[in-house]
């Protein structure tokens, strides 16, 4: 489901961009949107070019650089700087728009799950199968070279790495995004009420399940996007 040579349609929609906050910390519902806390891109880009945004899921160890290549399949198992790692590392599709006056539509990220001790990559987002843990911890935070943004999760749930390749289309037309949106609340195991329409851009965080047929997905829309 990671892997794949499809071509995708280029469709872009652009964010409604606040200018940066004069405070370091502003609300938005429940949790804080952490606007000039969030680590930059761009340090980590001198030590990988390929560097193209910074995820941080509070509540877990997932504070890392996402690296971009031009497929899917580079960063498999690869780390961050592109040695050899059987662990891989947190990558955005290849067919990914990291601009945030272009952002794709469904941003994708990939990162694994081990079962041998290694606690990095997703491994952590499988603690939203917890209604608790995602009460607690409803916001995700990515920061572009250009722009800070605050999703917040809406479903999290296990879907087919066969057919539901769809989910991971980062640039979907109406029909295809309307698919993935029916998708991500069929499979939510999540108790929060949160819905989603055409309007929204959301971020897709896949990860293993342990079945080589399945993969974990945490879908989280954005509320808030902030130029730097």
């Amino acid at each position: 489901m990671v892997c794949g040579g499809r071509h995708c349609p280029v469709r872009r929609f652009v964010l409604p961009l606040a200018q940066p906050h004069s405070a370091g910390r502003t609300a938005c519902g429940k949790g804080a949107v952490r606007h000039g806390v969030q680590p930059e891109p761009r340090l980590a880009q001198e030590d990988n070019t390929e560097t193209g945004a910074w995820i941080t899921v509070p509540g877990t160890n997932i504070d890392a650089p996402v690296q971009q290549a031009s497929d899917n399949d580079y960063y498999l198992r690869r780390d961050t700087a592109g040695n050899a790692d059987v662990h891989g590392c947190v990558f955005a599709d290849y067919a990914c728009d990291l601009n945030s006056t272009s952002l794709s539509r469904n941003l994708v990220l990939y990162g694994h799950t081990f079962e041998d001790g290694y606690e990095g990559g997703f491994k952590a987002l499988h603690n939203y199968e917890q209604d608790s843990f995602a009460e607690e911890h409803p916001y995700i935070y990515l920061s572009l070279p250009d722009a800070a943004l605050t999703y917040r999760v809406v479903s999290a749930g296990v879907c087919s790495a066969a057919d539901d390749r769809d989910c991971i289309e980062p640039n979907p037309d109406d029909a295809a995004f309307a698919q993935i949106l029916a998708k991500a609340a069929a499979r939510n195991t999540l108790d929060n009420g949160e819905t989603l329409n055409l309007t929204d851009h959301i971020l897709t965080l896949s990860t293993c399940t342990g079945e080589s047929d399945t993969r974990y997905l945490v879908v989280a829309k954005l509320v808030d996007a902030v130029k730097k």
